[in-house]
């Protein structure tokens, strides 16, 4: 009887599953939803968030202390914010 009891509601709890699952499948919202995460994933998976900005990197905007020390983040040499572009149009970059 005890092993009829737990055949009877595993049967019941597969069937459960199985529908829920074919009715997320069929749910048009709920395709959108994926592709809308998958977008955003792909989107902002290339972000790289960082305290300073690396040696070749632009965007210090003649700021030195925007540019990563050289070893130690604290006591480490600084580096330059160097303009290499034009008065008009300036690209700051960090150089040694």
């Amino acid at each position: 009887m005890k092993f009829t009891c737990i055949v009877v509601i595993f049967l019941v709890f597969a069937c459960t599953i199985a529908t829920e699952a074919r009715r997320l499948e069929d749910d048009p919202d709920q395709e959108l939803l994926r592709e809308y995460e998958w977008l955003l994933r792909k989107r902002f998976q290339k972000v790289e968030k960082r305290s300073c900005i690396a040696v070749g990197g632009s965007g210090c905007d003649g700021n030195n202390a925007k540019c990563c020390r050289k070893g130690n983040p604290y006591t480490g040499t600084m580096r330059k914010c160097v303009n290499v572009g034009s008065f008009m149009e300036p690209n700051y970059t960090c150089k040694e």
